[in-house]
C-alpha cells in the first residue's frame, strides 16, 4: 500500500511518502528552485495507523499521479495538486503516520498491482484511522444539513467508489473545497440517509454490511456512476466480500454478469433475483426497461425499485443454494401461473409487508414437462401474495440468455434481393424508418424489443414499372412465440401520392385491416410476399412472388390515411369488438373524413345509449362538446339513463360538470325543464345515487347563481374550503390566506373574458410553481436528415415558432394572478438558460425569441430533469418548499443519450423522495405533452401514458401541442385559453374527479 508519510522507514510491504518533513522539505523546494519532490521507499503497512483519503477524480491531466511523485511533478495546475497538499497538511496537523490516496498511491501500469489495490480497497478503508472525504463542489459556507446546500448535491454521493468508502471507515470526516470541517459521517447520518437511500445503522456500522441483503446492497448503488464501465462492478467488490480479477475491455455488462457469478457462490440470497421490480399489482406483461436478458441482472440500476427486498424464512428447506452450472440456474421455487407466463416466487419479499414475496416471470424453453426455463426478456419482477400453496416449491434450471442494451442490442434483420423484384418489374423506393435501410448491402434493420417485438415497424414502398399504378405497401414485424421470433407482415395498396410519413403515424389503425394479409394486387401485378426464416434467431428473406390470379381481398389504405386519429380508433373499437353492422353504417364528411354518425346518430349519443364506455372515453378525451352533441332533445345523459348504463351517465354528468361549471357557479349549459326532470326521473327509479347527488348540486348551484352574485368574501370562503379539501394545497397553503386572497382578488382581470369560466382551475394551476420543460432539439440530427429529405424544414421552423408562442401564453396565464416577484421557471433539455425559477414574461421572451433550435446528439430528459429541476427546485428545498410544482413537459423524441426509462425513474425517485420528507407524493405534477410529428415521440409517450409507476403524478396529453395551439389560434382563438388551462389542470384534477 503506497502511502505518504513522515519518516523514510526501509522494509518490505507498502510503498511511502514522507508527509510531515518531506512536505516541508517541498515547501522550501518550491521556494528555491521552484519545483517539489517526493520521494518514496516501501515500509510496512500498519493496521489503524493511517489516514486515507476519499475523493471523486478530476480531469487525468490534473490528477497527480504516482510518476508525478516520484519525478517531482507535484505543483500542477488543476485541482489535483490542490488536493494533495491540502489532504497532507490536514494529516500532518492531525498527527496521522500515514495518508493512502488513490491517484497517486497505484501503479495503474502494473495490472496485477491495481487488480490487488481494487479487491483490497474496502479494507484498506476500513482499518484506516480516519477517511477524509474531500468534496471539491461544497463551500465551506454552508450548513450541510440545510436543504439548499451545495452538499446535497455533491457529485460525492453519485459516484460508484465513493459508495465503499462513505460505508467501511468506522470514522469518516467531511471536508468542504477549502478544506474546512463540514462534520462526521455520524454526525451527517440522518442527511446522508436522505441523500442515498442508506440506512443510519449501516452508515454508523451499528449494523455489519453482510446483514443487508444482495438487492438493498445492489439498490444503494443504483443511482452511482463510474467513468470506466467495468468499474461500476468492480467498485462493488468489498461491498459483497469479493475478489476477481480486473478485466478492463470486457464491457460494464460483462463485468457485471462476472460479479454477480461470484456473489453466488457465495450466498443463497434470492433476493440478488429481484431485479426489475414492478410493483404491487403490476402485471406479468407490463414493461421495463431493463436492459437484461437471462437470470442476471445487467446493471445495478436495475434493483433500483429493491432497496426494501430481503429475505424471507431461512428455515433450511429454503436454504437451497443458487447452483450456476453449463450456463443455467438451478434454484427452487413456488410457481405459479400468470396470463402469459409463469411466476416463480423466490424467498423474499419487502421488509416491511411479509405478506408479499417477489416474484420473477419465467416461460418453459420447450413447452411439456420440461423443467427449463428462460426469464423472458421485458418482463418485470413482480410482488405477489403469499399464499398457503407457495410452500410447494420446485426445483428448475433457468438458461441464461445474451446481452442486450439499448446501445448494442440485438438487431432484427430483413433480408431482399433487387434481382428478385426487378424480375417482376417492382422496385424498392422508399424506406421508413430511412435509417433502417442499408441500400448498399440489400438489408433493412430494426432493434428488437425487450417483448421480443420490433422496436418499430418497418414499412416499405414498392412501385411497379406501370405509371398509374398503384403502389404496393409492405408493413414488417416480428411476435414473440415463446422462445422463437415469428415474422408477421402485412401487405396493402395505396396511391403514390400518399405519404409514409403519415402512414407511420397512423400505423396501428391503418394497418389494421391489411393485418396478416400477405397478397394484394393493383391491376397489373398480382403480388405476393414470403419471408422466410434464416438462420440465426432474429433474421429473415423477403422473397416477392408474382401470382396468376388477385387473392380474394386487397387492402386499399389511401382512403384510411385520409381520416383522424379519432375515426381511426372509433373504427378500432368496433373492428375489435366485431361490431360488423355498426362499421357498415359510418357517415363520414367527404372533405375532411370526420365521422359524423354512426347507424344515423351522433357518434357520442350511439355510444351513450349502446352503453360503450371505452368508446364514450374516447370521445370525451378528444374534446366532444357534449352540450351540443344532442339528436333534437335527447342528449346523451339521458339516452344513458333511459338504457339503464349509469357508470356512463356518472362519466357523462361529471365531465358536464367538470368542463361546464366553475366555483362561481356560472354555466355555458343547463339542465332545465324537461332535460333535468327525465334525467333525475330516470336516474331515481335506477337508484344511481350518486348521478342524483350530482343532479340536485348542479340544479341548486343554478338556483343560486340566478338569486345570488358570489361576492370576495364568500369567493374567499371557497377557496379556503377547496385548499382544505386537498391535501397537497393544504399542506402548502394552510396558513397562507393571504396569498390565497391575493391571487383571488387579482381574478377579476378574467371577467368577460373566455376565461371567466375557469377561475378555480386558474387559482388551482398559480398556487403551483410553474416549470416549463421544452426540448430545442425539435428533431435528432437522424431525423433532421430525414426530415431535410422530404424538403420540411419550413415546417420544422414553424413548430419552433409555435413552440415559442406557447412558453409565452403558459407564461402569460399562469404568472398572470402572482405577486409581481413571481414568474416561472424555464429549462430546456438540450440547452442552459437563465436558471431562475421566478422568470417574467418579457425575460422569456428575451430568452427565447433569439433561439433557434437544436441539432444535438442526445435527448437527455430524465437525466436533466433531474439536474435542472427537481435537484435544484425540488431536492434542495424539501424542508422548506413553499409551494408544490406543476412541472410542463414538451418534447419532439424520445429519450437518447441516456437509459430509456430514466425520465420516469427520475419521476418515481421524486416521489420517494417527497414522501420521505413528509410530503404527499403528488407535491410536484407533470403534465407531458408532444411536439411534433415524430413517431418516436408518440410511441415514447404512448409508453408513459400507460406507466402505472407515474400514473398518480403525472397526465399525458394526446394533443400534438404545437397542431392543437395553432389550430385553435387560427381559427377558435376564443377557445384557445380555455384549451390551455384545462390542458394545464389536467394533473391536477382530484382524483375522485377523474
Amino acid at each position: 500500500m503506497l502511502c505518504l508519510a513522515p519518516g523514510l522507514t526501509a522494509g518490505q510491504g507498502t510503498k511511502s511518502v514522507p508527509v510531515q518533513s518531506c512536505l516541508q522539505k517541498a515547501v522550501v523546494q518550491t521556494l528555491i528552485a521552484g519545483h517539489a519532490k517526493f520521494e518514496a521507499e516501501y515500509v510496512h503497512f500498519q493496521e489503524r495507523c493511517s489516514t486515507i483519503l476519499s475523493h471523486t477524480w478530476g480531469s487525468d491531466l490534473e490528477e497527480i499521479t504516482l510518476r508525478d511523485v516520484e519525478q517531482g511533478n507535484i505543483d500542477k495546475s488543476g485541482a489535483g495538486s490542490a488536493k494533495l497538499w491540502g489532504c497532507c497538511e490536514q494529516a500532518r496537523m492531525d498527527g496521522s503516520k500515514y495518508v493512502w490516496v488513490d491517484t497517486c498511491c497505484i501503479n495503474k501500469s502494473d495490472l496485477v498491482e491495481l487488480s490487488e489495490a481494487i479487491n483490497s480497497m474496502l479494507r484498506w478503508y476500513k482499518k484506516a484511522s480516519v477517511c477524509y472525504a474531500y468534496l471539491s463542489d461544497v463551500p465551506s459556507n454552508q450548513n450541510p444539513r440545510d436543504d439548499s446546500s451545495h452538499f446535497r448535491a455533491s457529485r460525492w454521493f453519485e459516484r460508484g467508489w465513493t459508495l465503499q468508502e462513505l460505508l467501511a471507515p468506522e470514522r469518516l470526516v467531511f471536508y468542504s473545497s477549502d478544506w474546512r470541517p463540514l462534520g462526521t459521517k455520524t454526525q451527517l447520518s440522518a442527511v446522508i440517509e436522505s441523500i442515498t437511500g442508506i440506512p443510519r445503522l449501516f452508515l454508523k456500522g451499528i449494523n455489519d454490511l453482510r446483514s443487508a441483503s444482495v438487492a438493498q446492497r445492489m439498490a444503494w448503488a443504483a443511482q452511482r456512476d463510474t467513468k470506466r464501465k467495468e468499474d461500476l462492478a468492480y467498485c462493488l467488490l468489498g461491498i459483497f466480500g469479493i475478489t476477481m480479477p480486473m478485466l478492463y475491455g470486457e464491457g460494464g455488462s460483462q463485468a457485471f454478469v462476472r460479479l454477480q457469478k461470484e456473489i453466488m457462490r457465495d450466498t443463497k440470497d434470492h433476493s440478488m433475483l429481484a431485479w426489475g421490480l414492478g410493483g404491487r399489482g403490476s402485471s406479468a406483461n407490463g414493461m421495463t426497461r431493463s436492459t437484461a436478458t437471462g437470470f442476471l441482472a445487467a446493471a445495478p440500476s436495475d434493483f433500483t425499485n429493491s432497496r426494501s427486498i430481503v429475505p424471507r424464512d431461512q428455515s433450511a428447506r429454503y436454504l437451497d443454494a443458487l447452483e450456476i452450472s453449463g450456463g443455467s440456474l438451478s434454484v427452487s421455487l413456488s410457481l405459479t401461473e400468470a396470463s402469459d407466463a409463469t411466476i416463480g416466487l423466490l424467498n423474499c419479499g419487502p421488509e416491511d409487508d411479509t405478506r408479499y414475496a417477489v416474484g420473477i416471470p419465467l416461460t418453459k424453453v420447450v413447452l411439456g414437462e420440461s423443467d427449463t426455463y428462460i426469464r423472458p426478456v421485458g418482463y418485470p419482477s413482480v410482488l405477489r401474495p403469499v399464499t398457503t400453496s407457495d410452500g410447494l416449491r420446485k426445483r428448475i434450471h433457468v438458461e441464461n440468455g445474451t446481452r442486450l442494451s439499448s446501445q448494442g442490442s440485438e438487431q432484427l434483420r430483413w433480408i431482399y434481393e433487387d434481382d428478385n423484384f426487378a424480375e417482376i418489374h417492382l422496385e424498392l423506393v422508399e424506406v421508413v424508418p430511412h435509417s433502417s435501410w442499408d441500400k448498399e448491402r440489400a438489408v433493412l434493420l430494426s432493434a428488437l424489443q425487450p417483448n421480443g417485438s420490433s422496436a418499430h415497424p418497418i414499412i416499405i414502398r414498392l412501385q411497379h414499372a406501370e405509371n398509374h399504378s398503384q403502389d404496393f405497401i409492405l408493413v414488417l414485424g416480428v411476435e414473440q412465440r415463446g422462445a422463437y421470433i415469428e415474422a408477421c407482415p402485412s401487405l396493402a395498396i395505396c396511391s403514390r401520392d400518399a405519404s409514409l410519413e403519415g402512414l407511420a403515424e397512423k400505423l396501428p389503425h391503418v394497418t389494421r385491416k391489411a393485418s396478416s394479409m400477405k397478397a394484394a394486387s393493383n391491376g397489373f401485378l398480382n403480388l405476393q410476399v414470403m419471408t422466410e426464416p434464416m438462420p440465426g434467431r432474429s433474421m429473415f428473406n423477403i422473397r416477392p412472388e408474382a401470382m396468376l390470379y388477385p387473392p380474394d381481398v386487397t387492402i386499399d389504405i389511401t382512403n384510411e390515411l385520409q381520416k383522424p386519429h379519432r375515426t381511426l380508433e372509433i373504427e378500432e373499437i368496433l373492428h375489435r369488438e366485431e361490431r360488423w353492422a355498426e362499421l357498415e353504417q359510418i357517415d363520414y364528411d367527404e372533405e375532411t373524413y370526420e365521422l359524423k354518425r354512426i347507424c344515423g346518430q351522433r357518434p357520442l349519443l350511439w355510444a351513450s345509449e349502446n352503453g360503450h364506455i371505452e368508446m364514450v372515453r374516447l370521445l370525451l378525451d378528444h374534446g366532444i362538446n357534449v352540450a351540443t352533441a344532442n339528436n333534437g332533445n335527447r342528449t346523451p345523459l339521458v339516452a344513458a339513463l333511459e338504457k339503464g348504463h349509469g357508470v356512463v351517465a356518472h362519466l357523462l354528468l361529471a365531465t358536464i360538470l367538470q368542463v361546464y361549471l366553475n366555483p362561481m357557479g356560472e354555466h355555458k349549459m343547463r339542465f332545465e325543464g324537461k332535460d333535468m326532470h327525465t334525467a333525475l326521473s330516470y336516474a331515481t327509479d335506477a337508484r344511481y345515487d350518486i348521478v342524483v347527488q350530482l343532479l340536485l348540486e348542479n340544479s341548486q348551484r343554478q338556483s343560486l347563481k340566478g338569486s345570488v352574485e358570489l361576492n370576495e368574501d364568500q369567493m374567499i370562503e371557497y377557496a379556503n374550503k377547496r385548499v382544505e379539501s386537498n391535501p397537497v394545497l393544504k399542506r402548502f397553503f394552510k396558513n397562507q390566506s393571504n396569498y390565497v386572497q391575493d391571487m383571488l382578488k387579482r381574478l377579476s382581470a378574467f371577467d368577460g373574458t373566455p376565461l371567466a369560466a375557469l377561475k378555480e382551475q386558474i387559482v388551482t394551476i398559480s398556487a403551483h410553481q410553474q416549470v416549463i420543460y421544452c426540448d430545442s432539439q425539435l428533431w435528432s440530427r437522424l431525423c433532421h436528415a430525414y426530415d431535410q429529405f422530404h424538403s420540411s424544414s419550413m415546417r420544422h421552423e414553424g413548430r419552433w415558432q409555435v413552440q415559442r408562442e406557447l412558453i409565452k401564453r403558459i407564461a402569460m396565464i399562469t404568472a398572470y394572478i402572482l405577486p409581481k416577484e413571481e414568474g416561472v421557471a424555464l429549462r430546456f433539455i438540450n440547452q442552459d438558460v437563465d436558471s431562475s425559477a421566478n422568470l417574467p414574461l418579457n425575460r422569456i421572451s428575451q430568452i427565447i425569441d433569439p433561439m433557434s433550435s437544436s441539432f444535438t446528439d442526445g435527448r437527455r430528459i430524465g437525466t436533466s430533469l433531474r439536474s435542472k429541476i427537481l435537484e435544484p427546485l425540488v431536492y434542495s428545498k424539501l424542508q422548506n418548499l413553499k409551494r408544490p410544482l406543476l412541472i410542463t413537459v414538451m418534447t419532439d423524441g424520445e429519450p437518447n443519450g441516456e437509459e430509456n426509462d430514466e425520465f420516469v425513474n427520475a419521476i418515481v425517485e421524486c416521489g420517494y423522495k417527497l414522501e420521505a420528507a413528509g410530503m404527499p407524493r403528488e407535491s410536484v405534477k407533470f403534465i407531458i405533452g408532444r411536439i411534433g410529428p415524430v413517431k418516436r415521440a408518440a410511441r415514447f409517450l404512448e409508453g408513459l401514458r400507460n406507466d402505472y409507476r407515474i400514473s398518480r403524478v403525472a397526465n399525458v396529453t394526446k394533443d400534438r401541442l404545437d397542431e392543437k395551439f395553432k389550430s385553435m389560434r387560427d381559427t377558435d382563438p376564443d377557445e384557445l385559453d380555455p384549451w390551455l388551462v384545462e390542458t394545464l389542470f389536467s394533473p391536477l384534477k382530484d382524483r375522485e374527479e377523474i
